[in-house]
């Protein structure tokens, strides 16, 4: 797997899980909208309310009317059925967002687990692979410190030093991360391979 592979992975882009957030937004939309028809009617309920009084003044008085006590009423009553039938519908709304809610939440644990479950494998080879190169970079670093060692045992320096094609010969150019100068690993590479090899293991 490609580190721009594992960047590209994302549990919330999951299918199943998109589909019940889908369902839970829809929900919240649908509220959003009985929520603003509900406040709408308000208005229209205070509005008829008001008219029919005048209207009623005005009968008393024998006044004219733009409108009949009968039409207002009406207008009252249709706005305060569809607010009671309206109200009704935001608590079966309320439930069912409650009942989805678990199921948003196991789908979401779900989504994490198959996620999880897909990197596994190739989490398993890539450390493997790392323990193979870095063994196979602690037998070259072996090789360099042995290199190194045998110009100082065998008093190399000053002719080396003075020959600019032969100095790095002079310089310990091996990393003591990885390999003494003895040949041992380093304490860290070893911690590290008997880390791994006790999570994971050697397969």
């Amino acid at each position: 797997m490609r580190f721009e592979d594992v960047k590209k992975i994302d549990w919330k882009q999951d299918p199943d899980l998109l589909a019940v957030e889908r369902k839970m937004a829809g929900l919240a939309e649908r509220e959003t909208k009985e929520r603003a028809r509900l406040e709408a009617l308000g208005h229209i309920v205070r509005d008829a309310e008001e008219s029919l009084v005048q209207c009623r003044a005005a009968m008393l008085l024998n006044e004219p009317t733009k409108e009949t006590e009968k039409a207002i009423q009406q207008r009252l009553n249709s706005a305060r059925l569809e607010i009671s039938e309206i109200e009704g519908g935001l608590v079966a709304l309320k439930i069912a967002q409650n009942r989805l809610g678990p199921t948003v939440e196991a789908a979401a644990e779900e989504a994490r687990l198959r996620v999880a479950a897909s990197l596994l494998a190739p989490y398993r080879q890539t450390v493997s692979n790392l323990k193979a190169l870095l063994t196979k970079a602690a037998e070259e670093n072996r090789v360099l410190h042995e290199i190194h060692n045998l110009a100082v045992r065998q008093q190399l320096a000053r002719e080396l030093g003075g020959n600019k094609a032969l100095k790095p010969l002079t310089m310990l150019l091996a990393w003591n991360f990885l390999t003494h100068p003895n040949g041992t690993d380093a304490g860290e590479f070893q911690y590290w391979k008997k880390y791994v090899d006790s999570i994971v293991g050697d397969d």
